[in-house]
């Protein structure tokens, strides 16, 4: 997976901190694939516009993921939109659970969080089953580039020792050797070191 455009983000319980890239970003990420949830957002805006982006820090947390994802993996994106939409179905109708007036609209609210909890079941899986594939991918990798570096010791150990050398600058003797003053003319002797 490559680098993180977004960068690392900072923040507390209420969600991450986002520049206000990162928020135009999340906000069409937001409408194009969650529509109720950029409605409800927008009603909170109007109603409560200045905890607007309290709430819009919130909700970041796991879209800011599966937005990222969809850089690098859109299909395991995609899989986890659906997810993340029958999660959102299962809790609206887990809130309302107290609100039918009948008996027979009960039945109707229970069978469906029964198919959404089996389409999470489903979702979940193929998403575990993804990552477990892209992991195991990465593992491949990580062996493929230990076995290279065991085949290259020689020249890595050679290039590792050159470096170090170089930080660690010339020696006392090859510090004299540079520091020592030149003959007049090739052939003379040294001062002091002529004939008596």
């Amino acid at each position: 997976m490559g680098p993180d455009r977004f960068g690392p983000h900072r923040g507390g319980p209420e969600g991450p901190l986002l520049s206000p890239r990162e928020r135009e970003e999340l906000i069409a990420f937001i409408k194009l694939h969650f529509p109720e949830m950029y409605r409800r957002l927008q009603r909170f805006q109007q109603a409560e516009p200045a905890r607007h982006g309290q709430a819009l820090r919130r909700m970041a947390g796991p879209i800011l993921r599966i937005m990222r994802l969809s850089q690098t993996n859109p299909e395991l994106a995609e899989i986890m939109i659906a997810e993340h939409k029958v999660e959102m179905e299962l809790f609206e109708l887990q809130n309302a659970w107290a609100a039918p007036r009948s008996q027979a609209e009960r039945e109707a609210k229970r069978e469906r969080i029964r198919d959404l909890v089996g389409q999470r079941f489903d979702l979940r899986q193929k998403r575990l089953g993804m990552e477990i594939e892209d992991m195991r991918k990465r593992l491949d990798e990580a062996m493929a580039r230990l076995a290279r570096q065991g085949a290259d010791r020689a020249e890595i150990v050679e290039a590792e020792t050159r470096r170090m050398m170089e930080r660690m600058g010339p020696g006392p003797r090859e510090r004299q050797a540079e520091t020592a003053p030149s003959h007049a003319f090739p052939g003379a002797p040294p001062p002091g070191g002529g004939e008596h």
